[in-house]
C-alpha cells in the first residue's frame, strides 16, 4: 500500500514515492514499466452501507495485531469492496518518482471518491464484472493477453465475500 502506513479508512493518506523503488529498479533492467493505481473501497458490511463512522471498524491500523485484525474480519460476515483501477502510467529509470507518486495518490483519491459516491445509488449496473476477467498467473484468453494490463482505466470488480 503507497500510503506506506496504515490508517483509519476515513481518508486516502499521502503516497510515499520512495515505496516506488520497486517499480524503478524493474524499470532499471526492463528500461520501462507500468505503475497502475488501485484502489480498495470497502462498501457494506452485512449488506448494511458502511458510512464515515463505520470506516474505522474494518480498517487495520496503529498497533493492531494480525490476529487482532484476522478476529475482527471474521466476525464480520458478509462484505462487499470494490478494486477499482486507474490508468496506468508509464515509469522509466528517469521518471520522477515523487510526481509518479502524486499522481496515483491523486487517482486513488478520485476512485474511492467516485466509488462512494455511486455506492449507495443502487445495485451495480448491467454488465459490470462481479470478478476479475483472468485467474491469478493466468497464461491468457483471448479477451485479457498474457502480459497485458491486468485492468484498464475505469475498471472496477466488486466482491461479496461471506
Amino acid at each position: 500500500f503507497a500510503e506506506g502506513t496504515t490508517g483509519d479508512g476515513t481518508r486516502v493518506l499521502p503516497f510515499k514515492s520512495a515505496l516506488l523503488g520497486a517499480a524503478r529498479t524493474a524499470a532499471g533492467e526492463a528500461g520501462a514499466v507500468m505503475v497502475q493505481p488501485v484502489a480498495i473501497t470497502y462498501l457494506r458490511i452485512h449488506g448494511l452501507p458502511l458510512g464515515f463512522a463505520d470506516r474505522p471498524t474494518i480498517a487495520w491500523y496503529g498497533d493492531m495485531g494480525l490476529e487482532d485484525n484476522f478476529v475482527k474480519a471474521v466476525g464480520w460476515g458478509s462484505v462487499e469492496a470494490t478494486v477499482s483501477f486507474g490508468e496506468p502510467i508509464a515509469f522509466g529509470p528517469d521518471a520522477d518518482r515523487k510526481a509518479v507518486a502524486e499522481r496515483c495518490y491523486q487517482s486513488v483519491r478520485r476512485m474511492v471518491a467516485d466509488v462512494r459516491r455511486r455506492a449507495f445509488i443502487g445495485p451495480p449496473p448491467a454488465g459490470r464484472r462481479l470478478f476479475p476477467a483472468a485467474a491469478k498467473d493466468a497464461k491468457g484468453t483471448a479477451e485479457v493477453p498474457a502480459g497485458a494490463s491486468p485492468a484498464a482505466e475505469g475498471d472496477s470488480v466488486t466482491s461479496r465475500a461471506s
